[in-house]
């Protein structure tokens, strides 16, 4: 069985990408936040003239944004006027989260501390730019191959959150990820960032190895793992989550254990609570030897 799992892993996370023309150095990777400042100017003159929301949110947000704000519209938020329509249903869930967006900025000497201690476990990472941009609820953090970018509107979250109109079932995913979290959802974006799958299958177990797998990794550089709420569940749930594992691995319909909507009986992304499991054998022989198991996790 574990010479099983190490096959696996080599095949599914051998290095593919061209490392040589990229940033190997964690200190020169950017953490571009200045987008949203420009996201609040934008809401704030929506205030005064509504009728004219889209064109004032196409002008000094996404027109003028950085080069990863674009990217993230088109890879993630998609219309200007479906970004518009997000606003103006959870208007006031923006507008309590706007002190904490504007803190983001000053989390950057933890995120740096985070990616060397990865460039000490995988000597081979690489480190793109870092965008952190106001989307529409939708992503909370993303890899894509011109970087990392994260959602501050769904990691910045606190008590005094105000949460009308959203799901209650939504509401503990965003009280699951605050502005303090953000470091660790980076810290696992990077991680897939370094992952190149040579398996094609597309089935739910190739996919519980590449999230389960990138968040063991998370946790071996912050200490945590990407969500406390999910851990939680998976505990209290462990035996009919295994059953219903069992049952589902070899299917390459994913979304009963990743990407789908989260409800008040069932999390979103049980699946890495699987692979967390998945991966117990070979970490218990390998926990002196954290470089080797990260190589083969990769």
């Amino acid at each position: 069985m574990i010479v099983l799992f190490f096959n696996l892993f080599t095949l599914s996370f051998c290095s593919g990408k061209d490392f040589q023309t990229r940033n190997a150095d964690p200190e020169k990777a950017e953490v571009v936040s200045s987008d949203i400042p420009n996201f609040w100017a934008a809401f704030d003159s929506c205030k005064l003239s509504p009728q004219n929301n889209v064109a004032i949110y196409n002008s000094p947000y996404f027109d003028k944004g950085s080069p990863g704000l674009k990217l993230f519209k088109t890879a993630i938020i998609g219309t200007t006027e479906d970004f518009v329509k997000i606003l103006e249903k959870y208007g006031l869930y923006y507008e309590s989260i706007r002190k904490n967006t504007l803190q983001i900025a000053q989390l950057k000497p933890v995120v740096l501390k985070s990616l060397i201690r990865l460039k000490r476990l995988y000597r081979s990472a690489i480190f793109p730019d870092i965008y952190i941009e106001m989307g529409d609820l939708s992503s909370d953090g993303t890899s894509l191959t011109e970087g990392l970018f994260i959602g501050a509107e769904v990691n910045c979250a606190d008590s005094d959150s105000n949460f009308a109109n959203i799901h209650p079932s939504f509401v503990k995913v965003l009280k699951s990820l605050t502005l303090s979290n953000i470091p660790v959802m980076l810290s696992h974006e990077f991680v897939h960032y370094q992952q190149n799958y040579a398996d094609s299958s597309k089935k739910m177990l190739s996919q519980a190895i590449r999230e389960g797998s990138a968040d063991f990794i998370c946790k071996l550089i912050t200490g945590l793992g990407t969500s406390e709420l999910l851990r939680e569940y998976g505990e209290q749930q462990e035996k009919n989550l295994w059953n219903d594992f069992k049952n589902d691995h070899y299917d390459k319909k994913v979304n009963k254990w990743f990407y789908y909507r989260a409800t008040d009986e069932r999390p979103t992304d049980l699946g890495t609570i699987r692979d967390l499991k998945l991966l117990n054998p070979i970490v218990f022989i390998a926990r002196t030897k954290r470089r080797l198991l990260v190589r083969y996790l990769m």
